[in-house]
């Protein structure tokens, strides 16, 4: 059964678009280790949109970095309007996160041809208070990335199931002569 792990998912005032080239992100670190399975992310539409794509990414510098560690993909034609609702994204096979490690979800719309028409991600713009991440953008397809100045966060959850520890091996017992 899957367990909610890193969130932020209050205080939403704003929003921003995703469609094209204009890609966005949230980073987020491990409180423990697990296996991500699933994010749900605030979510509405405008006009006419394309697929959305969910996927986690390693980070460097705080920025996404690298291929998808596992990936998923949403209906963006199913959502609603706004102030939108939390969806679940199931991403694949899911992937194991480290402890203490900052990762990224990464959001695209490459089929949404517009602001006019694409899904929109909820954020709190005015007094963002999640301490172990930032909300991310890129105009290029991910090619680069910029943290959010202002503090931003994006609304979001991240679901996963407890990664089993590796079997203990019993003590090797000797007899003393």
């Amino acid at each position: 059964m899957a367990s909610k792990y890193e969130y932020y998912d209050t205080n939403d005032d704003n929003q921003n678009y995703f469609a094209g080239e204009v890609w966005r992100g949230q980073t987020f670190k491990t409180t423990g280790a697990y296996k991500i399975t699933s994010v749900k992310l605030k979510l509405f539409k405008v006009g006419t949109p394309g697929q959305t794509i969910v996927s986690i990414r390693a980070t460097s510098g705080g920025l996404p970095t690298g291929e998808d560690l596992c990936s998923g993909t949403y209906d963006s034609t199913t959502l609603g309007a706004s102030p939108g609702a939390f969806v679940e994204i199931t991403l694949g096979a899911g992937a194991n996160l480290n402890a203490a490690t900052q990762y990224a979800i990464v959001v695209r719309s490459p089929t949404s041809p517009d602001s006019s028409n694409c899904p929109k991600w909820r954020m709190d713009y005015a007094d963002a208070s999640y301490a172990d991440g930032k909300a991310l953008q890129s105009s290029n397809s991910g090619a680069d990335w910029a943290v959010y100045e202002d503090g931003t966060d994006m609304m979001f959850q991240n679901w996963g199931e407890a990664i089993a520890p590796p079997p203990h091996k019993p003590a090797a017992f000797f007899k003393v002569i």
